[in-house]
């Protein structure tokens, strides 16, 4: 498990509803998934890639984005009871000392990325 899902399984946070969108609506998360929801948003693809970048978080500044409620890792978080919240950070901050080098944590990253632009208007006379 990463470095936040494993403060949460070992302080035995509960996992919140999930908040995904329905099965017709949702779609693949991939560069190809993306593509598909941008052409029927009636734009053109001119690019569909993978993107991928290391994310260097101080610690403190991670946590500052969970225990204010930022992404699925924030709504997890702020769903616990006031013990179980305690015990997340305090089983963060122990991992994320193990896992800092140079005072920062270090993830790989990766998206799916799109590039579309927007049909130009049929030009009508007057």
């Amino acid at each position: 498990a990463d470095l936040v899902g494993a403060a949460f399984e070992a302080a035995d946070a509960t996992s919140p509803p999930s908040a995904q969108l329905p099965e017709h609506l949702d779609f693949e998360r991939s560069p190809e998934g993306l593509a598909d929801i941008t052409r029927a948003a009636g734009l053109s693809v001119v690019v569909k890639d993978r993107t991928t970048w290391r994310w260097r978080v101080s610690p403190d500044d991670l946590w500052a984005g969970i225990s204010s409620g930022v992404a699925a890792a924030g709504a997890r978080y702020l769903a616990q009871t006031p013990d179980v919240r305690r015990a997340v950070q305090e089983h963060f901050v122990r991992l994320a000392a193990t896992e800092a080098h140079d005072g920062l944590l270090n993830f790989a990253s990766e998206a799916a990325l799109v590039v579309a632009t927007k049909p130009s208007a049929p030009l009508t006379s007057t």
